[in-house]
Formats: structure tokens, sequence, C-alpha cells
């Protein structure tokens, strides 16, 4: 835990203290590029983007006190689940130096008993290698934000942004049980030789405190910065977020553009309620890369 709150601090301070002389080191690379004067206040804009987070897996859960761990790659996860159907989308909508925007998060993963480890084993209790997926879990995170540009000109912005996280989550861990082990103050049912350590819905919200960096480095070429953090022991104990990325656009109409996105996001959580047989615990992070398509308007 210590360490993912002294990574999100590094991370979030790098990028708030970083993006002036990141924005004027691109305003300097092309003396026939200079940013020089506020953008004046137009209309709406508006952004809807359908992205794919190809996310791998490291941490610990724990459902019914008992824990697990396990580092998976997005390969591992695609071997072992038997419903990866994810749903990832963002819309954003501004005027002037204002702008909402939302992103939505779904994805139901299992992991296997080679990328599992139990925390706190119990002799005759064994993670199950017979199960597709010794453990499940499904995940949903919706976020929406509220963002001011304290720098807008032409080319640059650098924005604060304060918001909601809400995570749902989901975990079943199955395991092989010896007749011999007594079931009954581990919280968990038995199924013949096998028994699950169910979770059932975890669901809270966490505030989050971020900023974003948006350079342009030619009309058609952009890079973002974007850093969060946020729980703060309100839902989760912390959490922290970074994503790089690079975007093209294309004109498809007179005012609307197609833009296609490239990047990396780690997004990371340390949350825990209950002791005991009723413990319920996720520590996890989550990182990938990214490739998105907006339509912009």
């Amino acid at each position: 835990m210590t360490r993912n709150i002294l990574a999100g601090l590094t991370l979030a301070a790098a990028c708030a203290f970083g993006a002036p002389a990141i924005a004027a080191d691109f305003s300097s690379a092309d003396a026939t590029y200079q940013p020089t004067e506020a953008v004046p206040d137009g209309g709406w804009n508006f952004q809807v983007t359908s992205y794919g987070w190809f996310t791998g897996i490291d941490g610990t859960i724990t459902a019914r006190g008992r824990s697990v761990s396990t580092s998976a790659s997005f390969i591992d996860l695609v071997q072992n689940s038997d419903e990866l159907i994810p749903f990832m989308g963002f819309v954003e909508a501004g005027k002037g130096r204002f702008s909402v925007f939302g992103d939505f998060f779904y994805s139901k993963l299992g992991f296997s008993a080679e990328k599992t480890k139990q925390v706190n084993p119990v002799a005759g209790l064994e993670i199950s290698a017979k199960a597709k997926a010794a453990l499940t879990t499904t995940l949903t995170i919706a976020q929406a934000a509220l963002a001011y540009d304290v720098i807008k000109q032409q080319g640059t912005s650098v924005a604060f942004y304060g918001g909601l996280r809400y995570w749902d989550v989901t975990a079943d861990i199955n395991f092989n049980v010896k007749a011999s082990v007594d079931l009954s103050n581990l919280g968990l049912k038995r199924d013949g030789k096998y028994a699950v350590a169910k979770s059932g819905d975890i669901s809270w919200v966490d505030p989050v405190v971020g900023m974003r960096l948006r350079q342009e480095i030619t009309p058609r070429d952009e890079i973002s910065l974007l850093a969060d953090i946020g729980g703060f022991g309100v839902g989760s104990q912390f959490s922290w977020q970074i994503f790089g990325g690079y975007t093209h656009t294309w004109d498809i109409g007179r005012e609307t553009e197609l833009a296609l996105a490239l990047g990396y996001r780690i997004l990371s959580v340390d949350y825990e309620q209950g002791s005991g047989a009723n413990a319920q615990a996720l520590d996890l992070t989550l990182h990938g890369p990214l490739a998105g398509l907006s339509v912009r308007w």
C-alpha cells in the first residue's frame, strides 16, 4: 500500500510540476508554431470515444477472508476468461475553459491457478487447477469529472479537474478442499471436493483530483498526459492513475473530425473492508496499452 501511495503521489506531482516545462519545450521546438495568444471562448465542443484497454493486472484480491495474489498479462486473461466481453468508452463536452468528461470500463476476467497464489494458505485448501479460472472477477469502473483550463493557448492546454470514480467488483476464488478441512470458520461452502469464496458485490465511490496536459505538435497531431489521485480513505484507502497518449485527427465533415488515439494507462487502487471471514479487499494495479477511435464536433 505504501509503495502504491508513494508511486501515485510521485506521478501526480511530477506531471503537475513538469507540465509548464513540457508545454514550453514544444512551443519552442518549431519557430513557425508559437502559441502565445489565449484562444477566445467559442461554442460547445463534443467528443465521443470507443476504446480498447489491453490490460494486465497485478496485486492481491481478498474474498471471504481468503487472499490470493496474481500477476497476469492481457494474453493470460484472454486465455482463461470465459466471458471476456469488455465495454469501454469516453465522452467529453467543453465550452471555453470548462469541460466535463466521463469514462466507463467493464470486463469479466479469469485468472489461472498458475497466475494465482494464496497469501494466507490453510492446510488442505488449495487453489483449484481444474477449473478454467481459479479466480474470476468482474470489474466496473465509471468516472465523471469537471475540468478547468488554467492555461489555454493555441495548441496548449493545462487543466485541473475534480470528480468521482465509482467501482463495483465481484470476485470468486475456487479451491480444491480435502474432506478433513472444517470450512465453517472460513466462510466457505463445500461442494464435494471443491469450495468457492464469493465476495458478492463490493462497491464504493472515490473522490478524485488530477491534472491534464494537451499539447499540439502539428495541427493534426497531439500528445496528452493525465494524472490523478483519489480515495483518501473516503471510499478506498488510496487510488492513482496516469495516462500518456498520442492522437492524430482527420477531417470527415465541415465541423467534424475523426481521431485515432494510442497510449498507455495505469490505474491502481487499495481498498479493504471487514475482517476475519468477512474481509473483502483489493490491492490491484491495472496497466496496459490503449487504442481508441473518437468522433469530435
